[in-house]
């Protein structure tokens, strides 16, 4: 197998190109920026650098046999929706026409929880109606809907929706980095107990994708669930990482009027894919923070 990752310099990216490498599949990057990607990545382990820009229409893909698409940019104060929606939704479907173009075998697309907005009940399966509620959900599920599409033809189309991702190289804004380093601190935070979500570690996302790569699947079609199909309060993860941490830090627990659920049905993935999740929460947290010079700023890495 020849793969290609687009976005291997991102959060999953690098987990999913170190996973594949370990694996001894021949891969290539494709990447906006390929000197940092050559900060990064060993080069030698690679077969290419490639500089790939998903708005682009000229992609090199035409002797890949399996792409991974990682590409994805979320909105914040520095990045407008426009560009979210066009990395996400049409950068896609860009890599989804010169994928069949090019003849590749398989594409692997990587969503997220975000395309279910409000759940109307748990554990959510693939059959739950995709009803984005974000700016970011609208973006990725249009990805979603662009994969459907019976005009690829023979393209072997798998999406890997994924729940709560955290680990070395996450966002330090997300909930995990943000608590942890609050709590490093001694700052106090407050936590709704009530609210959960169901919280992945980055190498089990990795390893997902690596099965999807290789599986005997039955649609040209096929999405999947990845998570960790347990549901874990906030209020629990708070108690966690101030054991872990080991901070004198005051936590404020509140209920929530209107709580926030979320965990994932991955019944089809263990079914399809042999995927199983192998990192507990409190492994992948005390791993995180003993291997880390900062968890809460994504630094060490």
């Amino acid at each position: 197998m020849h793969a290609l990752v687009v976005g291997a310099t991102g959060f999953i990216g690098r987990a999913v190109t170190k996973q594949l490498l370990d694996a001894g599949i021949i891969v290539s990057i494709g990447v906006r920026n390929p000197s940092k990607a050559k900060k990064i990545f060993d080069y030698e382990l690679l077969e290419s650098i490639r500089q790939i820009d998903v708005l682009n229409n000229c992609i090199p893909v035409h002797d890949i046999d399996t792409l991974f698409n990682l590409a994805a940019v979320v909105p914040d104060d520095g990045i407008d929706t426009k560009k979210s929606l066009m990395v996400n939704a049409l950068g896609t479907y860009n890599l989804l026409r010169a994928c069949q173009e090019g003849n590749v075998d398989r594409f692997i697309h990587s969503s997220s929880m975000s395309v279910f907005g409000h759940t109307e009940s748990l554990p959510v399966s693939e059959a739950h109606s995709l009803e984005p509620e974000t700016e970011y959900g609208v973006s990725k599920g249009a990805a979603e809907w662009f994969c459907q599409l019976d005009i690829w033809d023979d393209l072997q189309r798998v999406v890997l929706r994924y729940s709560s991702v955290y680990g070395p190289g996450m966002n330090p804004n997300q909930v995990v980095a943000l608590f942890i380093r609050q709590l490093s601190c001694d700052e106090s935070i407050t936590v709704y107990r009530n609210n959960s979500s169901d919280f992945l570690h980055v190498t089990d996302a990795a390893r997902a994708n690596k099965l999807a790569a290789s599986a005997t699947l039955p649609d040209t079609f096929i999405d999947f669930n990845i998570g960790s199909g347990t549901e874990r309060t906030i209020e629990e993860v708070a108690m966690i990482l101030q054991a872990q941490t080991e901070s004198n830090a005051d936590i404020e627990y509140l209920y929530d009027e209107n709580p926030s659920r979320f965990v994932f049905d991955i019944g089809r993935a263990k079914q399809l894919l042999g995927y199983k999740p192998q990192v507990s929460f409190s492994e992948g947290i005390q791993d995180w923070y003993e291997n880390t010079n900062n968890p809460g700023t994504g630094e060490g890495q």
